[in-house]
């Protein structure tokens, strides 16, 4: 249960605080962000430094989350010896899920 609650804080973090471009509609939050910093003179490379934490912490909390779910599912556990890559599959097949809803609706 640990993991899931520091996986979802990642998720949020790196959705809400960093200037990460993860989604289309996440352009206009993520400039802000960049324009904010830049406005308050904080260095280039630390900007650069908060966007790639952005990054790593999505993908953190998405293995996080992720592990906590599949491993309370003894069939799929069982059926994959290596729980990442299926971890990384669904993380996938998510965001194309997610992308599709945004551009249909």
């Amino acid at each position: 249960m640990i993991l899931a609650i520091i996986g979802t804080i990642l998720i949020l973090y790196s959705i809400l605080l960093s200037p990460a471009f993860l989604e289309p509609s996440d352009l206009i939050v993520s400039t802000a962000w960049i324009a904010a910093t830049m406005a308050a003179d904080v260095p280039s490379f630390l900007i650069a430094i908060w966007i790639v934490s952005g990054y790593i912490a999505f993908i953190a909390g998405t293995v996080l989350l992720g592990h906590s779910i599949i491993r309370r599912i003894p069939a799929i556990t069982s059926a994959v010896k290596n729980p990442i890559a299926l971890v990384l599959l669904v993380a996938f097949l998510t965001s194309v899920i997610c992308l599709w809803f945004y551009y249909v609706a």
